[in-house]
């Protein structure tokens, strides 16, 4: 009996040792959040000033170490024009104490929802705090993820991330779900096309950030691109149009109305000739439906670009862009 005391007290100090307690949202002490928030308020102060030493002072030394041939000075600027604390709105904020220092930890907004995420990354400190924002915008909606460790007294800045959370109001999961939809309608183009805007918004807290349905973004990736691949093989020949132009590539373009196909072709009628150009775009543009199953159904405008030849490297030769509406 004795022994099996002390076997259970042992268990119980090593898992005391080893405890954490977490609080998300409302759940956080308000002198803390209240803390945390003034410094994220320096941060995007500093970002949309484009002045990476105004948020220095908030920065841990650990951060300072990685900042090794000026790349703060250099994101900081960047950010200057895209930045403004006046469209920050938080989504989430975690805090956790630790009774240890060094500890893996997943901050989850939630388990099961379609949109649900989890922050995962090493703690160096008892005390972590990590908020979760975004920039209100129409095209592009930018997040910062702020990640802070406490040390004696003071927060300090470990981490942060700048990326892209929202294309056209759409997160990941939006552009998995509308690719999902195409999919099963055969519609494989603008399948993979919502992929390739799901993969630019997947990670906007870089790599500590990752989906709860990212299995399933892997798997329908997987199988759009095998169905691509059997149904299409580049350059793709349209013998629907007399002059049978090539076309090479096919992605989605941005436009200060959104996303629309880009489709690269090459032609064998003289690039000196626009009229006649025009006239084979728009007769690419009858048949595309058929070229493409859905392209012309699914998408306001398709971008057209015509070359003379494949481009090499950065030469692009001479080329004309045509934009057609579909309906």
């Amino acid at each position: 009996m004795n022994k099996l005391w002390a076997l259970l007290s042992g268990l119980f100090i090593l898992y005391s040792c080893n405890s954490s307690v977490t609080w998300m949202d409302e759940q956080i002490d308000p002198g803390t959040k209240s803390n945390i928030d003034k410094l994220d308020k320096q941060v995007i102060e500093s970002l949309s000033a484009g002045d990476y030493s105004k948020a220095e002072g908030v920065f841990s030394d650990k951060l300072k170490e990685i900042d090794k041939g000026g790349h703060f000075d250099s994101l900081f600027s960047q950010a200057k024009e895209r930045v403004s604390f006046s469209k920050f709105k938080i989504r989430n904020q975690f805090y956790i104490r630790n009774s240890v220092k060094e500890k893996d930890i997943s901050f989850r907004s939630g388990l099961s929802g379609d949109h649900d995420y989890s922050l995962d990354f090493k703690s160096i400190n008892k005390e972590t705090f990590a908020t979760v924002g975004y920039f209100e915008d129409s095209l592009q909606i930018l997040s910062l993820v702020t990640i802070y460790g406490k040390y004696g007294d003071t927060w300090r800045l470990n981490m942060f991330h700048l990326g892209i959370i929202r294309l056209m109001n759409k997160d990941a999961f939006d552009w998995y779900e509308r690719a999902a939809g195409y999919f099963k309608k055969g519609c494989f183009v603008d399948a993979a096309n919502d992929l390739d805007l799901c993969q630019q918004v997947i990670e906007p807290g870089n790599k500590v950030w990752h989906y709860q349905k990212q299995k399933d973004f892997d798997k329908l990736s997987r199988q759009v691109w095998e169905a691509t691949n059997k149904a299409y093989s580049f350059p793709l020949t349209v013998s629907q149009v007399p002059s049978k132009p090539k076309i090479f590539k096919e992605f989605p373009q941005v436009t200060k109305q959104g996303y629309f196909p880009m489709i690269l072709y090459t032609t064998s009628l003289k690039m000196s000739d626009t009229a006649l150009l025009r006239k084979e775009c728009d007769a690419m543009h009858q048949v595309i439906g058929k070229v493409f199953h859905g392209l012309d159904l699914n998408n306001e405008y398709i971008i057209y670009r015509i070359f003379e030849k494949i481009p090499s490297n950065n030469d692009l030769g001479v080329n004309y862009e045509f934009v057609r509406k579909t309906h």
